[in-house]
C-alpha cells in the first residue's frame, strides 16, 4: 500500500509554476467544443476532473481532446449549473488508458449552449447528483 500511496502523490523535482492553489475535484464535468465566436462545434462530452482552481481545470478523459476551445459546465447545488469558457492549453498521456487535459479560465459565455439531446457518456454518470462540487 506504501508504493500506492507514494504514487499517488509523487515528488516534483521541477519548480512549481502555478501562482494559485489548486484543489482536489474528482467530480464528473461536462465540456461543449466551441469555436472563437462561441458558437457549438460538436457533442457535449463528460470528462472526470482532477484539480480545479480560480484561474483553471485539469480533467482526466479516455482519449485527447481534439477541440482548443471549450465550455466546461459544473453541476452546483447552491447556484445551479455554473459555465466558463475555457482555453485547453496541455494534455499528456497518464498511463492505464486516460490523458490528463488542462486549460485556463477565460470568461463567462455569453449565453448558453442548447441542452444536448442525447445522454452524455453513461460511465462517469455514476456519481450521486446530490454532491455539491463547487468551491466556496
Amino acid at each position: 500500500m506504501q508504493f500506492a500511496l507514494r504514487g499517488a502523490s509523487p515528488n516534483r523535482t521541477h519548480d512549481e509554476r502555478r501562482r494559485q492553489k489548486r484543489h482536489p475535484f474528482p467530480y464528473p464535468v461536462r465540456l461543449i467544443p466551441v469555436n472563437t465566436r462561441g458558437d457549438v462545434l460538436g457533442d457535449p462530452i463528460v470528462v472526470l476532473g482532477k484539480h480545479l482552481s480560480n484561474q483553471g481545470l485539469d480533467f482526466y478523459y479516455q482519449q485527447p481532446v481534439s477541440h482548443r476551445r471549450v465550455i466546461v459546465s459544473f453541476d452546483c447545488e447552491s447556484q445551479g449549473r455554473v459555465e466558463m469558457l475555457m482555453d485547453l492549453t496541455w494534455c499528456r498521456f497518464s498511463g492505464h488508458g486516460w490523458y490528463e487535459n488542462g486549460g485556463r479560465f477565460l470568461s463567462v459565455p455569453s449565453s448558453a449552449p442548447p441542452e444536448p439531446t442525447l445522454p452524455v457518456v453513461a460511465p462517469l454518470q455514476s456519481i450521486p447528483s446530490t454532491v455539491d462540487v463547487c468551491l466556496p
